[in-house]
């Protein structure tokens, strides 16, 4: 019996041990004070719990304006650990590595301000393509950048540029183009397959 108490007791701590490595691997400890507290600036698309900065449009996604709190990453880690309205997720620089840091990536996504209060003030046109994840003809590139966060900057180097790239998912892309500050066309990229997340304007976008 004693041995059997032990052998139990054993497998008990093994366990133990094993989901403390884990957790320690997946999450940060639950007392670390946050690095960045603030909203998110865009519509971020999730896979489970991993946030990507490809933000495949083809994913669910998590509106512009939740309250975000992210830890601070660790020195040349790639990856950022986050609650968003209550729940983790997972931060990861996937694609922009070659670029920028994941702190300045993620200090674009989190902003101090809730994006909601200026979006208020845009046409119910526009915020219903935001609040669907869509892109609007005449909207301006705050608008978009809201609707469907920023593009990779590996594919658009510069946002001063009349056209912008973004990824539906793994293999098909998009462009955004622009003139005059505002969105002109929305068209999918070279041979790529129709299903866009464009919304065909009624009215020009204000």
């Amino acid at each position: 019996m004693t041995t059997r108490k032990n052998s139990l007791g054993h497998m008990v701590a093994t366990l133990m041990l094993i989901a403390s490595v884990g957790g320690c691997a997946s999450q940060p400890e639950p007392d670390e004070a946050p690095w960045l507290i603030g909203y998110t600036c865009c519509n971020l698309h999730y896979d489970s719990d991993w946030i990507s900065d490809a933000n495949y449009s083809d994913l669910p996604f998590i509106p512009a304006g939740t309250p975000i709190a992210v830890m601070q990453p660790a020195k040349d880690s790639y990856r950022a650990y986050a609650t968003i309205a209550g729940r983790p997720f997972r931060l990861g620089l996937d694609y922009g590595r070659p670029v920028q840091g994941t702190e300045q990536w993620v200090s674009k996504i989190v902003v101090r301000d809730d994006p909601r209060i200026n979006n208020a003030a845009w046409s119910l046109e526009v915020r219903q393509a935001i609040a669907q994840g869509k892109v609007m003809i005449g909207m301006t590139k705050e608008q978009v950048i809201t609707s469907i966060g920023y593009p990779l900057p590996t594919k658009t180097p510069n946002l001063d540029s009349n056209v912008w790239r973004y990824s539906q998912n793994s293999t098909a892309q998009y462009d955004v183009r622009w003139e005059n500050e505002r969105v002109s066309q929305v068209t999918k990229a070279s041979d790529e397959k129709p299903g866009l997340p464009v919304t065909p304007p009624t009215k020009t976008a204000k």
